[in-house]
Order: C-alpha cells, then structure tokens, then sequence
C-alpha cells in the first residue's frame, strides 16, 4: 500500500513519493520482507540528495542485513559522509556502528562505548525514539558484560515519554527487562514480560520480533522445565524463522536446547550444527558461542564427552575475547565441567569451577551456583 501510494503521490507534495517509499520499505523490514525492503531503499538512493532521507535510506540496507553485518562494511562510511555533523542522523549511524561492534568484531567494550554515544547524540537532536533504542542497547551489552551499570541504564531505557515501536521491539527496552529477569533467575515475571511482547508482535504483525519472542517464551519456560511445551515454542520459532529468511541461527540453536532436553538427540546435534553453520556464514560471533554451546550440550546428552569438550572450549574462548563474564548468559560452564571430568581432566573442570564461581557470586546468579 506505501508503494501504491508512493506511485500516486505527484513529486512536489508533502510528503514527498521517496518520503512514501521509505516508510513502505520500514514497513517491509517490520514485516520480515527483507529483501523488498533493501530493494526499495536502494532505489531512493539512486536519486535522494537530502542528507536525512539518504541517511534513512541506508538504515534500511543495514537492517535488512539481519546479523550479517559484515556484509555491508562499505556501507559505513558512506552513511557517515551523509549524515555530517547533524547529531540525529549520527545517532542511528552509531546505534548501527554498536551493532556492528558486538556482531562482527565481538567486541562488547566498544560496542557499549558506541551505544552510549548514540544514546547522547539521539537527545541531543531530540530523537526519544533513537535514544531508547541505545539505552536499551548499551543496557544489555552490560548485562552480558556483567557490568555494574546495567540496572541503572534498564531504568533510563524505561523512563518516560516511551515510542510505542521501542515498547515491542525486539531490540527495545523492555526486552532488555526480560532479559535481565531471565539472567537473574525470577522466571515467573520474565515469563510474564515476554508473553506480554509476544502478544503486542503478533497483533502488530512485527515477524522478527515474533521469532525472538516465541524462541525467547520456549527459553523461559526450558527454565521452568516445561520441556514440552518450550519444544512447541521452539519449533513455531524456527518455523517463522526459516520462512522468513530471519533469526534462523538463533531459532535453530534454542530448538537444539530444547530437543537436547526433551526430545530427540540426534534432532539437536542436527540443529545445534545448522545455527552454527548460519552464524559462521554470517560472521555472527555473538549467536557462534551460543550455538557451539548448544552443540556442547547436545554432544553431553549424547554421551560424547570429547566432542562437548572442543566445542565448549571454543565457547569459553569467543567469550572470553568478547568480554563476556556473565555466567548466566549461555549457561554452558557446568556441561563443560562434567565433561572435562568424564574425560579425566579433573583439574581443569576444578579451575572453571572456580572461576565461574566468582561471577556468580558477584552477580547474584544462584541457578549457575547450584549447577556448579
């Protein structure tokens, strides 16, 4: 209906037929219509000369990249060259450069510098919407980080006026919310915040935030043990994902959690590899830990003690160059200590005990406790 409109629109209105394209080109990104919506954009820039509308334009290219970030590296400096000194077209590049930073470089320091960055530039230029999405951002790279100020910048991300878009954002502040509930083992209202989201991204026909929300639901209820039921999220996620071309590697590895704990083992050591293959693709360091920690976990259930051992160390290793010191996080410290003992390597399994031991004190992580 944007392009539609956008065809009848004469060129000296307001707004103006590019203007028209550019919302229909978000509305596809919403939609999970990502290939449309990197066609339309591209198409603007062949012709739009006003700093705000190309800076928009590129937005839309580096979002319809999904977690294949480093696929659009020359897109960067091109952005930043159109942007100029306007401090609100230097929010969303920073916001997109945050992105950048944890996705393909691993990088959580950085990655949470540039998050505040854009966080000030958005208000400086007095854009909320911008602003809560950095906040949300820099909260949960902190989270991750194990850093002191996560709590205190969920709450500035939570503050008012809110957007209603950032409200049901998958990348939004109350999804940050979910997940430092879910880290911080209150289940009962992580369940009730995804749910929440999960209802609001179906009735506004937000796809890839449905994928996060139902994969993140099955995820909550794994906690609680709901093994059943978290197969039947898990399987509706990676079913919107694949359709979509969106979240596959994500969707893939927590359908692997869930197969692993109460399904078919063999079904997880399938899929565990499928999330890991897409991140490799992709050169996604973020989910690549995460789906090696699946395969760790599936190569434990299946009775493959050496075989969990090389993929969680490789975990242990990318979380470590990312800066990740939550334990909370993957979960994976305890698989990998069973498996060093069953392969006789006591001292090492004694050592990450240790270790694990000191964040989660600090943390206040007690499921990870009484696992180790």
């Amino acid at each position: 209906l944007g392009l539609l409109a956008a065809r009848h629109t004469p060129a000296d209105s307001v707004p103006a037929p590019d203007e028209r394209r550019l919302q229909a080109a978000e509305d596809a990104i919403t939609a999970g219509e990502v290939d449309l919506a990197r066609d339309i954009a591209r198409e603007v820039l062949t012709r739009a000369t006003v700093p705000a509308e190309r800076v928009r334009a590129w937005m839309v290219v580096i979002e319809a990249a999904g977690q294949a970030l480093g696929e659009v590296d020359a897109v960067f400096p091109q952005v930043l060259a159109d942007a100029g000194d306007d401090p609100r077209l230097l929010a969303l590049v920073h916001y997109q450069l945050a992105w950048r930073e944890v996705v393909v470089n691993g990088d959580f320091a950085k990655s949470r510098q540039e998050a505040a960055h854009a966080a000030e530039l958005a208000a400086r230029g007095g854009d909320r919407r911008t602003e809560l999405m950095a906040l949300a951002f820099q909260s949960s790279t902190e989270t991750l980080m194990g850093h002191p100020d996560a709590p205190a910048t969920i709450r500035r991300a939570l503050q008012e006026p809110q957007d209603p878009d950032v409200a049901s954002h998958h990348n939004g502040a109350a999804m940050a919310r979910f997940r430092w509930l879910l880290m911080s083992d209150q289940l009962p209202e992580a369940r009730t915040a995804i749910t929440a989201l999960l209802r609001e991204a179906r009735r506004r026909g937000m796809v890839e935030s449905e994928v996060h929300f139902s994969r993140l639901l099955a995820d909550t209820e794994l906690r609680f043990g709901h093994c059943g039921r978290a197969l039947d999220l898990a399987g509706e996620s990676l079913r919107l994902a694949r359709d979509s071309g969106i979240g596959e590697s994500a969707s893939a590895m927590l359908a692997s959690v869930a197969e692993a704990s109460g399904g078919d083992v063999d079904r997880a050591l399938a899929l565990a590899r499928e999330s890991a293959d897409h991140a490799e693709v992709d050169g996604d360091q973020l989910y690549l830990s995460l789906a090696l920690a699946a395969l760790g976990y599936a190569q434990l259930v299946a009775g493959d003690a050496q075989a969990a051992v090389h993929s969680l160390r490789r975990v242990r290793e990318l979380e470590q160059g990312m800066g990740i010191t939550d334990p909370a996080r993957g979960r994976w410290q305890g698989d990998l200590a069973e498996a060093l003992v069953r392969i006789g390597e006591p001292g090492e399994a004694q050592e990450l005990i240790n270790v694990t031991r000191v964040h989660a004190l600090r943390l206040n992580r007690a499921s990870v406790l009484a696992v180790l």
